[in-house]
């Protein structure tokens, strides 16, 4: 009994080691905010997501999403940002393999592009790397964004 504890509990520990992480499939599409919050439940308007509504690892708590909605679902998910964790990459790969297509560059100047096309969703993303730092875009939309854009411009 003693080595099956220590076992469930060496196990826990390995979790919480190597599961530190932000889900991006907390960003769930076709439904209302992550957060909880009230929002209109008509109409094409952004809001803030906040890392914390997402992320297990506090290392990305400080992201910042602006979430786009459509008659108060998600459809979009948007992150612009500075100073954001060395592994977010290899965060992206471990939830949904290697992107369908990448360009890298070598050099200290430059933009490295990767991206997934999910059958559900597709995500895009961008380091734009430069002597003074690096800034990330990330963008993550439903596959039928664009057939929902055309929802957006009869809107507005």
């Amino acid at each position: 009994m003693k080595i099956f504890i220590k076992i469930i509990f060496f196990y826990f520990i390995l979790i919480t080691i190597s599961f530190a992480n932000c889900d991006f499939k907390k960003l769930k599409f076709g439904f209302n905010h992550p957060g909880g919050f009230d929002l209109p439940d008509k109409g094409h308007f952004f809001e803030k997501i906040y890392g914390e509504h997402i992320c297990n690892d506090k290392n990305y708590h400080n992201l910042t999403f602006q979430g786009e909605f459509l008659d108060g679902k998600l459809i979009s998910a948007n992150l612009r940002q500075v100073n954001v964790p060395d592994d977010f990459l290899e965060n992206l790969i471990y939830f949904y393999g290697e992107p369908s297509s990448k360009s890298t560059i070598d050099s200290v100047d430059g933009i490295d592009y990767y991206y997934w096309n999910l059958s559900d969703k597709q995500i895009i993303l961008k380091f734009h790397k430069s002597s003074e730092g690096t800034a990330t875009n990330l963008v993550i939309t439903e596959s039928d964004y664009l057939e929902m854009f055309s929802k957006i411009e009869e809107i507005q």
